[in-house]
């Protein structure tokens, strides 16, 4: 709780996250976030009365935290200074970004699982005109009819890596 800029109450986490363990108590809120001008402004606009909240993304120490800075009222009312309140969230963006690598990694599994059955086809049909003109050696219209529906198994594949190629 800051009022008039000078710091009034804060907890141990705040006073360990912001300053370190061991520092000295903090006078005022600009020595509490003196490297940090972005929230000394949203300070100043709560404070001034000029907004009426304001909640600031930040990274300090390696964490991910969000600062509600809000106007801190009295029994009646009243203004009587500033509350921040800081969540640290690192956690929670930790597991979004998980969240989402895992959905990129699903995709990338569908697409993988798809372009195999794709090209499975036209390779397995491929394979199975070979062994039947292996087969008729002696016959050659068989022969000449399965080593054009060989090429176009064939001309099939080459177009599927053609398209992944081009994606």
């Amino acid at each position: 709780i800051i009022n008039d800029g000078k710091v009034i109450y804060h907890n141990q986490a705040a006073h360990v996250l912001w300053l370190g363990a061991g520092s000295a108590e903090p006078e005022t809120y600009a020595q509490v976030h003196a490297a940090q001008p972005e929230i000394q402004a949203a300070f100043a606009a709560v404070a001034t009365g000029a907004s009426v909240r304001e909640r600031v993304r930040c990274c300090h120490a390696g964490r991910d935290l969000v600062l509600l800075i809000a106007p801190a009222l009295g029994p009646g009312g009243e203004r009587v200074g500033v509350i921040e309140i800081t969540a640290d969230v690192t956690e929670q963006i930790e597991a979004e970004r998980a969240m989402a690598h895992a959905e990129k990694l699903n995709v990338v599994g569908q697409l993988a699982a798809g372009v195999a059955h794709e090209i499975n086809s036209p390779l397995d049909g491929a394979i199975e005109a070979s062994r039947i003109m292996e087969r008729s050696a002696d016959n050659p219209d068989k022969v000449s009819r399965f080593a054009k529906a060989q090429r176009a198994g064939l001309e099939r594949i080459a177009a599927i890596v053609r398209t992944l190629l081009t994606f």
